[in-house]
């Protein structure tokens, strides 16, 4: 690929065994406040609690998807497809992190790009041109958006915005096309010079 991320983690033939080495680099590099770095000067908050499966919270939520995100399989062009038996579509393996809520389909691709998350807030860090910044308010929290965009890759964390923090949302590869036109509307409507 024409990126500058790092590789995908190696995700196995066993969905159970691939989750528990995207967790491992999970409480390495984002759960650990230590090794996780600070964006624009202040500290990344993950969400922990409550244990789900004996994992963080925050981590189903970076691995997983909902029904409406699994309507196109977003791994059609990567190798993780012949890997995750089309969970997306299947639900073979998911997971409830609320009790209101649908399940959540585990997703390989996304398990498999959990280091980009690092990447792209070093190199929002460092203002590379590969990414784009914006503020947007949404049902009254603000929230930044950093977007990777370069060569074959497209890749969106979300953050709430908080007084003295940034609290990690979400981060996934962006593949369809009207999200990709409703980010670029956004960027030019809600620019944030950072």
């Amino acid at each position: 690929m024409a990126h500058n991320l790092s590789a995908a983690l190696p995700m196995q033939e066993d969905i159970n065994t691939s989750i528990e080495v995207a967790y491992e680099y999970f409480k390495d590099n984002l759960a650990d406040l230590k090794s996780r770095p600070d964006l624009f000067g202040k500290k990344v908050y993950v969400q922990s609690a409550p244990f789900i499966e004996k994992k963080q919270i925050g981590f189903w939520h970076l691995i997983s998807m909902n029904e409406v995100e699994s309507v196109i399989l977003p791994c059609t062009n990567d190798e993780v497809i012949e890997l995750c038996e089309q969970n997306c579509q299947t639900m073979k393996r998911h997971v409830f992190v609320n009790k209101s809520d649908d399940p959540r389909a585990i997703c390989m691709l996304r398990a498999s790009r959990l280091p980009w998350i690092v990447d792209v807030i070093n190199l929002a860090n460092a203002k590379d041109p590969s990414i784009k910044c914006w503020i947007k308010t949404d049902k009254s929290m603000p929230r930044l958006y950093i977007r990777y965009q370069k060569g074959s890759a497209d890749y969106l964390v979300v953050f709430i915005v908080e007084n003295n923090m940034y609290r990690l949302l979400t981060a996934y590869p962006v593949f369809m096309i009207y999200e990709k036109k409703n980010l670029e509307k956004d960027f030019k409507q809600f620019k944030y010079a950072y």
